[in-house]
């Protein structure tokens, strides 16, 4: 089975897909108000006032804020599986280990530990990808 095989047998479902559709909106609000913030909000404290040009964000942060809050009920909480520094260790010491090891073709050949695996993914295994080699 192929990469691409392999991300259409995952498809999101309905909730999921909701789910990083609010995720992908609310960083497109933050970049937007980055983007006002030095062009518009700069030419209001210059222009109009200083209380206006600090009133405007700090309304813009709350609203953001509550949106947030009105959407984090659809994320998909997965609880922390043992200590990230100790995962990122063991990666390190394997890509130094394994620097010079070919990858099969079959990505059904690769490694594959569901119990310590669950813990860190949704769906139970991680994907792999063929754009890190």
């Amino acid at each position: 089975m192929t990469y691409a095989a392999d991300q259409l047998d995952m498809s999101k479902s309905s909730v999921e897909s909701r789910s990083w559709n609010f995720f992908n909106w609310y960083y497109f609000s933050l970049g937007s108000a980055r983007l006002t913030a030095v062009s518009v909000v700069v030419y209001i404290q210059d222009n109009v006032s200083w209380g206006w040009g600090l009133g405007i964000p700090t309304i813009a942060m709350g609203i953001a804020f509550i949106v947030f809050l009105a959407g984090s009920p659809l994320y998909k909480k997965v609880k922390p599986g043992g200590s990230p520094l100790v995962r990122v260790t063991q990666v390190i010491v394997s890509a130094i280990r394994k620097r010079k090891a070919v990858a099969p073709e079959d990505s059904s050949l690769l490694y594959q530990n569901k119990e310590l695996d669950a813990a860190i993914s949704v769906h139970g295994r991680l994907l792999h990808t063929p754009q890190f080699k």
